[in-house]
């Protein structure tokens, strides 16, 4: 069963610069703003209001992280952090760099490509199916 929260009061943006580069949030995965708040949501667990819980999010969006406890004597932001910058790479997917790497060049020219190698991996990723999408 999946817990359910409630939202109580959304974030103040005052201190979130600071807290942003402490953090080292990702920018946001759907719409790729760096404008992320590690306080996006403050609420309380849904059916029990000693448990605050906070979740980070994108200021442009919208788009919220899982909402976690807020332990005692913590602002919860470190959590919140860490759960916003956890990516999921579906199974059989592999995460790789938007632009080819020397290395992978350099692998890519071993195995017989022609120069340019760089500019057909950029063509690859961006033929490339999302996950989620069809093939």
């Amino acid at each position: 069963m999946t817990e359910q929260y409630i939202a109580q009061e959304p974030a103040q943006a005052g201190d979130s610069e600071q807290v942003i580069a402490q953090k080292g949030l990702l920018p946001c995965p759907f719409c790729g703003s760096h404008d992320t708040d590690p306080a996006f949501l403050r609420g309380y667990k849904q059916g029990d209001q000693s448990q605050p819980i906070i979740a980070a999010g994108c200021m442009e969006c919208g788009a919220t992280g899982a909402a976690v406890p807020v332990p005692d004597h913590s602002t919860g932001h470190e959590g919140a952090a860490a759960a916003w910058n956890r990516r999921h790479t579906p199974e059989g997917w592999q995460t790789v760099p938007v632009h080819a790497t020397h290395e992978m060049v350099r692998c890519a020219l071993d195995r017989g490509a022609s120069f340019g190698a760089g500019a057909h991996y950029a063509a690859m990723l961006k033929a490339a199916p999302k996950p989620g999408g069809k093939e």
